[in-house]
C-alpha cells in the first residue's frame, strides 16, 4: 500500500478443510478464551464449540490468525482482535481476521456484514506529532477494522486484492478537525479518546499507495463505545461494483472503478468481505466484534 503494505501478498487458499487443521489445546486468559500458535505467515486456526461459545460464528468459525502475541480472545459478548505492533513477519503486515464467503458476478448479488464494533486502541506510530494528515495516504498511524475484497478480469495487482477498506485512526489535536496531524488527543485516564474512521477507495482496480487510493471520511467514535457496522458489496448489471455502508450513521455509496487495467478490462469477478483487525504500525491495536455479527450469504465454517 505504497509506503505501507497493504493486503498485496494475501494467500488464497485460506480456508482449509476442517480436518486438515490441527487443534491445540485451548487456555483461559484473564477470562479470555484464547487459540492460536506463532507468527506463521498465514496460521488458520478455527475455534472449538465444545470449549467456548464463539461469539463472532456468524461470519466464520475459521480465524486468519498472525497476531502472534496476543491470539484471538472473548470478553463479555465481544470477540477481541488484538495486534502487536512487534509482530510482523517480513513484508506482511499482523493480522487477526475472519473471512465471509465468497460471492462471484452476478447481477443482483449482494454480500453484507453487519454488526457492532468498539474500539480499544488503533496502531499509533506517532503519538506526540504526525508528518501526515490522518487523511493522507502516506499516514501509518491506525488499524483496519475491516476490508472488502474483490477481484477482476485482465490481470494487474494483488491476486487477492483489497477495493476498500476501512480504517479507525486516532484523534488529534483539535480533535473536532480530521485534517490535523498533531498530538494524539488523551482523554481524562490517559487513553486516546476518540477515532477516525475511514474508507480507503481504490482509484481503479489494482491499486495502492497515495496515487491508487484515496480516503474518505466516514464519522468519529469515542473509546471504547458501541457503534454500529454495516457494508455491503453489491453487483449490477454491465458489470458494474458498488460498495454501501453505513457506519456509526454515517451513509454512502461508492462505485469501484472500472478503468482499465494493463489495457484489459477490469470488470468484476467476486466479492468477499474480511473482519476483525489489521494492520499495526506502532504500539498495539484492539478491536472489538459483538456477537450480533451477520452475514447474509453462507459463512466459512
Amino acid at each position: 500500500m505504497g509506503v505501507f503494505t497493504s493486503c498485496e501478498q494475501e494467500n488464497e487458499n485460506i480456508f482449509l478443510d476442517e480436518e486438515n487443521l490441527k487443534l491445540e489445546e485451548v487456555n483461559e486468559v484473564d477470562l479470555q478464551a484464547r487459540q492460536g500458535r506463532d507468527c506463521q505467515t498465514n496460521d488458520l486456526n478455527f475455534v472449538i464449540p465444545n470449549v467456548y461459545s464463539d461469539k463472532n460464528a456468524g461470519i466464520s468459525k475459521f480465524v486468519d490468525d498472525r497476531s502472534c502475541s496476543y491470539d484471538y480472545g472473548q470478553s463479555g459478548n465481544f470477540g477481541v482482535y488484538q495486534l502487536n505492533s512487534g509482530n510482523r513477519n517480513g513484508s506482511l503486515q499482523t493480522r487477526i481476521e475472519r473471512t465471509t464467503g465468497t460471492i462471484g458476478y452476478s447481477n443482483g448479488a449482494s454480500l453484507t456484514v453487519s454488526g457492532t464494533v468498539k474500539i480499544l486502541n488503533s496502531g499509533i506510530k506517532n503519538m506526540s506529532s504526525s508528518p501526515y494528515a490522518p487523511s493522507d495516504m502516506r499516514d501509518e498511524n491506525g488499524t483496519y477494522i475491516a476490508q472488502v475484497k474483490g477481484k477482476h478480469t485482465g490481470g494487474g495487482g494483488s491476486p487477492d486484492p483489497a477495493i476498500m477498506l476501512f480504517i479507525a485512526k486516532p484523534a488529534r489535536y483539535n480533535r473536532g478537525s480530521i485534517n490535523n496531524g498533531g498530538a494524539v488527543w488523551l482523554d481524562s485516564s490517559g487513553y486516546p479518546g476518540m477515532y477516525h474512521i475511514y474508507a480507503e477507495l481504490i482509484n481503479k482496480r489494482g491499486g495502492s499507495g497515495p496515487n491508487g487510493r484515496r480516503l474518505i471520511y466516514i464519522t468519529s467514535v469515542y473509546r471504547n463505545s458501541e457503534f454500529s457496522f454495516n457494508v455491503t458489496s453489491r453487483f449490477t448489471s454491465n458489470n458494474n461494483h458498488y460498495i454501501d455502508y453505513n457506519i456509526n450513521g454515517s451513509s454512502n455509496s461508492h462505485k469501484i472503478s472500472r478503468q482499465t487495467v494493463n489495457g484489459y478490462p477490469s470488470n468484476p469477478l467476486d466479492t468477499k468481505i474480511r473482519m476483525g483487525a489489521y494492520r499495526c504500525k506502532g504500539g498495539y491495536a484492539d478491536i472489538r466484534w459483538k456477537n450480533n455479527l451477520w452475514t447474509n450469504k453462507p459463512k466459512n465454517r
